[in-house]
C-alpha cells in the first residue's frame, strides 16, 4: 500500500491569500490590464486550468504584483471578491494558478467557520472539490492539509465531506493509513473516511475486521468499523466468521453497538436463520433496537417462511410500535402472501386510514 509521504512532494502551505480563497470561492478570477483604476473592464476566466507546467507556490498580498515563475513574463492581476463574501468593489491581485487557488482556499476555511459564513464554506467546497479531482498535485495538497488539521474537528469535518466523494486510491490508501494506526482518534478518523468512501476491496475488509475483533476498542471504534465493512463478494468462510463476531456484539453492553451489528448482519445474511439476532432483537430488544431491527429487515433481501411469520406477526401486533409493525408490512411486500396473509396487510392499512381520518 503506497504511503501518503510516496506521493508526489506537495508544496507547503503559505500565508493566508485572502485574494485567491475569494477567487476561489467565488468561482471565477477577474482579470485586469491595470489594477489602479478600479472601473476598467474586467473579463472573466474558468478557474479550471490545465497543469501542463511545473508550478511554484507565489505569495499574494491586497494590491501588489504577483510573479508567477511558472511564466516567463510577470503579470498583475487584479480579482473581485465575491458578493457574498466580501464589500462590493474589493479587489486584490492574485496569481492565475489553480494550485495557488487550492492552497489559498485551504488557508481561509478556518476564518469562514469561525464567521459561520456556510454559503461560503458550502462554495469552498464545490470548489475545491473540483479542483481535487482533477489534479493530483492539489489531491496532495488537500491530503496534507487534513493531516495537519486532523485535530480540528470543525476543519477536519468539512474536509471529510470533500475527501469522501474522490474516489481515488489515494484517498483510500491514506484511509487505510490512518484506520491503521495506534492513535485513536487518527483510527476512528480512517474507519469514517473508509466507510463514507465505501470502495470494496479485501484490505479494507480486514482493517475493519482487526478493529472489530480488537478486545480494547471503544463503543465508537467498534460502530464504524461496522459501518466500514465493504459491501462486497467473500468467502463463505470469511462470511461466517463475520457473522460469528456481529452476533456477538449483538450483545454487546453498548445499546448504540448492538443496533449497529444488527445492521451490519443484515447486510451479511444469505438466509433467515442468519436473521435470527435480528428477529430476538424485534420481539425483545429496547426500543432502539426494535426499530434497528426491523429496519435491517426491510433493507434485507432474505426470505423465508420463519421470517415472514414473524413479520406478519408484529404487523398483527396492536400493542407494538408504529414504526416496527410500518417497516413489517413493508418488508412483506417481496414474500408470496396467501389470501389470509394479505388480508392481515388490509387490515393494518385499514386501521391506518381509520386513525388518519
Amino acid at each position: 500500500m503506497a504511503s501518503l509521504f510516496d506521493m508526489s512532494s506537495p508544496k507547503a502551505l503559505g500565508p493566508l491569500v485572502i485574494a485567491a480563497l475569494v477567487g476561489a470561492v467565488g468561482g471565477y478570477f477577474l482579470a485586469s490590464a491595470n489594477s489602479t483604476n478600479n472601473s476598467e473592464r474586467l473579463t472573466q476566466q474558468p478557474i479550471l486550468a490545465e497543469h501542463n507546467q511545473s508550478k511554484q507556490q507565489t505569495i499574494a498580498r491586497p494590491h501588489q504584483t504577483v510573479i508567477n515563475s511558472s511564466r516567463s513574463t510577470a503579470k498583475e492581476t487584479t480579482v473581485k471578491q465575491d458578493n457574498d463574501l466580501a464589500p462590493e468593489g474589493v479587489f486584490y491581485n492574485v496569481v492565475n494558478d489553480d494550485l495557488e487557488m487550492a492552497i489559498a482556499s485551504l488557508q481561509l476555511l478556518p476564518e469562514l467557520i469561525s464567521n459561520k459564513d456556510f454559503k461560503g464554506i458550502a462554495k469552498f467546497k464545490q470548489t475545491l472539490l473540483s479542483l481535487a479531482k482533477g489534479d493530483n498535485e492539489i489531491l496532495d495538497q488537500l491530503l496534507l492539509s487534513f493531516q495537519q488539521q486532523i485535530d480540528n474537528e470543525d476543519i477536519k469535518y468539512e474536509l471529510l465531506q470533500i475527501l469522501t466523494k474522490i474516489k481515488h486510491p489515494k484517498v483510500e490508501n491514506y484511509a487505510q493509513e490512518l484506520a491503521l494506526s495506534n492513535d485513536r482518534n487518527d483510527k476512528l478518523t480512517g474507519l469514517e473516511l473508509l466507510a463514507d468512501l465505501g470502495v470494496a476491496n479485501q484490505e479494507t475488509m480486514n482493517i475493519a475486521l482487526d478493529s472489530l475483533h480488537d478486545n480494547t476498542a471503544d463503543p465508537q471504534i467498534l460502530q464504524t468499523a461496522m459501518r466500514a465493512m465493504p459491501d462486497m463478494l467473500i468467502s463463505s468462510e470469511q462470511n461466517r466468521e463475520i457473522l460469528t463476531r456481529l452476533e456477538e456484539l449483538s450483545q454487546h453492553p453498548e445499546e448504540s453497538v448492538r443496533s449497529e451489528s444488527l445492521f451490519s448482519i443484515a447486510k451479511q445474511a444469505k438466509n433467515e436463520e442468519q436473521l435470527t439476532p435480528l428477529l430476538n432483537a424485534m420481539q425483545s430488544g429496547s426500543i432502539d433496537e426494535k426499530i434497528s431491527a426491523a429496519m435491517a429487515i426491510e433493507k434485507s433481501t432474505v426470505r423465508g417462511d420463519n421470517l415472514k411469520y414473524a413479520l406478519l406477526n408484529e404487523v398483527k401486533n396492536m400493542n407494538g410500535l408504529p414504526e416496527v409493525r410500518a417497516m413489517a408490512a413493508s418488508s412483506l411486500k417481496r414474500f408470496s402472501l396467501s389470501s389470509s396473509e394479505l388480508s392481515v396487510l388490509e387490515s393494518y392499512r385499514s386501521s391506518l386510514s381509520w386513525n388518519a381520518g
